[in-house]
């Protein structure tokens, strides 16, 4: 990968669209994460007080570093993650796998403060985006992934989460995610993008790259 370089206005057009270009390649060879690796450079654009600053953060960011990290409207720091459907919410470490026994929720978005989510990342307009996914804290949103994400025979967290095939991730269960959806549309414990960027960022999103 080239060095990241600082965006400034003479390469900022040139750099962005390098960005889509290479999202729209992954999109051709079918890959599953293309859109939702769009969506979460975008809302970092969004949420960063002066937007992105360097290239290398027009790609998705690697598993054990929070999607992003900006300064709330008391100055202080804050980790967030962007998900979607029923993405992972851990990652074992490098050479290692989970088992059932590790699917609890300590063991899940360690280090993040609040969470984004959207069941799809269809959305490209960003006024859509800052109405459409929701955002609550690490912990509110944990709770509603387990009172929202079940069956009838519900067990708690592990009826809410599941294993990937190659058991390195922890995921959201898929059969369920439109409920946990639901609940987070509905639960005042969640609030939209455009809430949150006033509330606790202090500031509205950027609506413009």
């Amino acid at each position: 990968m080239k060095k990241s370089v600082r965006i400034t206005n003479s390469n900022r057009e040139e750099l962005w669209n390098a960005c889509d270009q290479r999202i729209a390649a992954e999109k051709a060879k079918c890959s599953t994460g293309a859109l939702q690796k769009a969506r979460e450079i975008e809302i970092r654009d969004m949420l960063n007080a002066e937007g992105i600053s360097y290239s290398g953060d027009l790609r998705a960011r690697s598993t054990n570093r929070s999607d992003l990290r900006v300064k709330d409207a008391e100055g202080v720091w804050i980790d967030i993650e962007v998900k979607h459907g029923a993405g992972a919410i851990a990652y074992a470490d490098e050479g290692e796998v989970f088992t059932n026994a590790d699917r609890i929720r300590e063991n899940c978005l360690k280090g993040v403060d609040w969470v984004v989510y959207c069941l799809t990342a269809d959305l490209t307009d960003r006024h859509d985006i800052a109405k459409q996914y929701r955002v609550s804290t690490r912990e509110d949103f944990l709770d509603i992934l387990e009172e929202y994400c079940h069956g009838p025979k519900a067990i708690g967290f592990m009826t809410s989460t599941k294993l990937s095939k190659e058991n390195t991730q922890i995921n959201i269960q898929s059969t369920y995610v439109k409920q946990f959806w639901d609940g987070l549309k509905s639960d005042d414990r969640a609030m939209s993008l455009w809430t949150f960027c006033y509330t606790v960022l202090g500031r509205k999103p950027r609506w413009n790259r």
